[in-house]
């Protein structure tokens, strides 16, 4: 049992091919678009900007702060509202590569 608000992650990579300043209007925008919104969150979701930065990817953390113990519920809704509008706006996400050798 929990009388505090909970906080929820979630983390974005993005294609390092974009404009970083692109990927940022696109989620403030969402981030306006959401806010009061949101079931179980309270305020504005909160985009914290480039947490790593790997070989394929830019990888973004967002926070929301919510209801107490709704933090997960909250999670998946924004991570479906945010891959509908990086789709939306074209802005592309990694995708694994696989390489396969014949051991020669």
């Amino acid at each position: 049992y929990n009388l505090h608000n909970s906080l929820a992650v979630v983390e974005v990579p993005i294609s390092r091919e974009e404009k970083p300043e692109r990927v940022e209007k696109v989620l403030n925008d969402l981030a306006d678009k959401l806010e009061g919104n949101i079931p179980k969150a309270k305020g504005r979701m909160d985009i914290l900007g480039v947490e790593m930065i790997t070989e394929h990817a830019m990888v973004y953390k967002i926070t929301q702060a919510t209801a107490a113990t709704e933090q997960y519920a909250v999670q998946r809704y924004l991570l479906r509202e945010i891959r509908i509008a990086l789709e939306k706006n074209h802005i592309k996400v990694p995708k694994q590569k696989i390489e396969v050798t014949d051991g020669k």
